[in-house]
């Protein structure tokens, strides 16, 4: 059994580890903390967890919790994780799992020496449609690909577009999402950049809506549109020198057990040939993947390592688009 400590207090922190923990076997949620004590002892009231702590620290510091997962604003991730690892703890971070590159350098030496297990949490990347995207692409028909194409946006309401945060605290949209895009280039076609560029506009620096494109080895371009003011959208498009495949609606698993639809059309065909995808709801996906990290007896692949490679290429774009926007960056 997994003794798992909350660090935040979000609406996050409820979709990502209450309810799927009551589906998840080998999970117990058995503390919350955050930066507002009475919400954190609201937070145990309404889910039900046995204790709420007064600190990052004071849950750290506690016996009852053998891992944490960390849900707090975006500059505070690494620092958090790091003494997560140092108190001897399990890490599940949510993304990003760190704003700049130098912020997560010392996890994996830190991670190895204390015997613990690292993660940041994309949940997207636990779910079985990413499989079937590999398979589909390797069709002869498809080609090699070309340029890849992602599209994520959910309107914000007012209240919460006013509390973005400056680029150095992780803006807005681009830190958001960049993790999502990022991961679907490493599972489809690597992450090995030339060049890259980035730009957005938003309140006071932060980034209410952004575009983001990558140069990739073997001539494939990526791209990413973001933002908080559009219509819903969660879209990879795939075009490759024979045809098109488009992930619809990606992000759709995070409300359970969803079908991911896959489109594939390819050249003089017939139409557009519909994949659906089922295979769990991402955040219970998720947990039992972390927990099965947690229990390995024998070392697999490093979750850290492609956290650590998408980190250095979110820097590098939001230092780009801070740049040419004239504000600071992380």
């Amino acid at each position: 059994m997994i003794r798992l400590g909350i660090l935040g207090h979000s609406r996050v922190a409820e979709m990502a580890v209450c309810r799927p923990a009551r589906r998840v076997a080998g999970f117990e949620v058995a503390a919350v903390a955050g930066r507002d004590d009475l919400r954190a002892a609201d937070f145990a009231r309404r889910h039900g967890i046995p204790r709420s702590f007064g600190g990052v620290g004071e849950l750290l510091d506690a016996e009852c919790v053998d891992a944490v997962y960390v849900c707090l604003p975006h500059h505070l991730h690494a620092r958090t994780a790091l003494e997560a690892v140092a108190a001897g703890k399990h890490v599940l971070v949510e993304k990003p799992l760190a704003l700049a590159a130098a912020d997560a350098a010392p996890l994996p030496g830190r991670r190895d020496a204390a015997g613990v297990v690292v993660a940041e949490a994309v949940m997207a990347q636990h779910h079985p449609w990413q499989d079937t995207v590999r398979e589909l692409l390797r069709a002869p028909e498809m080609g090699p690909v070309e340029r890849v194409e992602t599209r994520i946006c959910f309107p914000l309401a007012e209240e919460r577009i006013a509390r973005l945060r400056p680029p150095a605290q992780g803006g807005g949209a681009l830190c958001d999402v960049a993790p999502y895009w990022l991961q679907f280039l490493q599972a489809t076609v690597g992450l090995e950049v030339r060049e890259v560029e980035g730009s957005f506009a938003g309140p006071g620096g932060a980034d209410l809506a952004c575009d983001a494109r990558l140069a990739l080895a073997g001539g494939v371009t990526a791209s990413l549109h973001a933002g908080y003011l559009e219509p819903y959208a969660a879209t990879h498009t795939v075009r490759c020198a024979g045809g098109t495949l488009t992930v619809q609606d990606f992000l759709r698993p995070v409300l359970g057990d969803y079908q991911v639809r896959i489109a594939v059309e390819t050249d003089g065909g017939a139409g557009p040939r519909l994949h659906p995808v089922s295979g769990g709801g991402f955040y219970d996906n998720q947990l039992r993947a972390f927990l099965d990290l947690v229990a390995a007896e024998s070392a697999g692949p490093d979750p850290l390592a492609p956290a650590l490679e998408r980190v250095a290429v979110m820097e590098r774009v939001y230092r780009h688009a801070c740049a040419a926007a004239g504000v600071q960056g992380p």
